[in-house]
């Protein structure tokens, strides 16, 4: 089966420079994440950012808006997954969630478009030619400091440029291991 990686929502994240910066690429982060049931009402719990070394200090997460990330909201936000694309927008996406439940996301930029996925539906879509510079510094399990998740998330794959895997409609989640 499938392995994943355990974060306890106070402070648990892992950062991983992808050689390449998002720029003015095409890019997919995809994987799966598992909401812990006792994940309480905070703000927002992250599943990933991309960020620059400068701003997020060499965490990968940071204040600034232009990051890409997604994220849990509850409590004041209500129940919904958000994404930070196309320069910070704050891009809410209403999809109440379940907890013990496997979430297969995508969020991906491909000619221009940038879309989220949640189990296959697309539930956002933005126009996005925005150049995302200097953001190389992959986040795992955090999007702003304090925002940590709680759960599991397992088989995160990000792939930068033309040969990214791209999806264009609504499709069934894939339910074996991601390939690199």
């Amino acid at each position: 089966g499938m392995k994943s990686v355990y974060f306890d929502g106070s402070g648990d994240y892992l950062t991983i420079d992808l050689g390449v910066a998002i720029g003015t690429n095409d890019f997919c982060v995809e994987g799966w994440a598992w909401r812990h049931p006792s994940a309480g009402n905070v703000n927002s719990r992250g599943v990933f950012s991309i960020a620059d070394n400068t701003s997020s200090g060499g965490s990968g997460f940071s204040t600034e808006l232009d990051n890409i990330s997604l994220q849990y909201r509850n409590n004041s936000f209500g129940n919904e997954w958000a994404a930070f694309l196309n320069n910070g927008q704050r891009n809410i996406t209403d999809s109440d969630t379940e907890f013990r439940h496997w979430y297969h996301f995508v969020v991906q930029r491909n000619g221009g478009t940038s879309k989220v996925f949640i189990d296959g539906s697309m539930i956002y879509s933005i126009a996005d030619t925005y150049d995302y510079a200097n953001k190389r510094l992959l986040a795992i399990g955090a999007y702003h400091s304090g925002n940590y998740w709680y759960g599991y998330i397992s088989n995160l794959r990000v792939s930068v440029g033309s040969g990214s895997n791209f999806y264009s409609n609504s499709f069934t989640p894939p339910t074996s291991e991601l390939t690199s």
